[in-house]
């Protein structure tokens, strides 16, 4: 992702978070739209650049969004910031794994 949709984007994502406290009732929309969203753009990183931890958080982020999408319609149950902490939780130790690993995988 270029560096200016990058801010933009992390920009939204303050903004969807900071719109979950004021209307708490969407919240789970609103973090199941911000995991579909980070999923969609670390997949497309993963085919383009093949960025490591996007192989990884990609698939991580539309698992957890769909997973929010059942919560928000009452399908599933669990302790929603509990999951967003781990899941979040992970995506940061990927992204310090690239520090010994490298950044890019290298095509065979």
């Amino acid at each position: 992702i270029r560096s200016w949709l990058a801010a933009v984007l992390w920009v939204f994502t303050a903004a969807l978070v900071g719109a979950q406290f004021l209307w708490p009732r969407a919240g789970a929309w609103l973090v199941a739209a911000l995991f579909l969203m980070w999923g969609v753009f670390c997949v497309s990183n993963a085919a383009r650049c093949h960025r490591f931890h996007c192989y990884f958080t990609g698939p991580l982020f539309l698992a957890t969004g769909a997973a929010f999408v059942l919560l928000a319609l009452g399908v599933l149950r669990f302790h929603a910031s509990r999951v967003a902490i781990v899941v979040v939780v992970i995506a940061i130790v990927l992204q310090l794994a690239e520090v010994p690993i490298g950044k890019y995988r290298v095509r065979a």
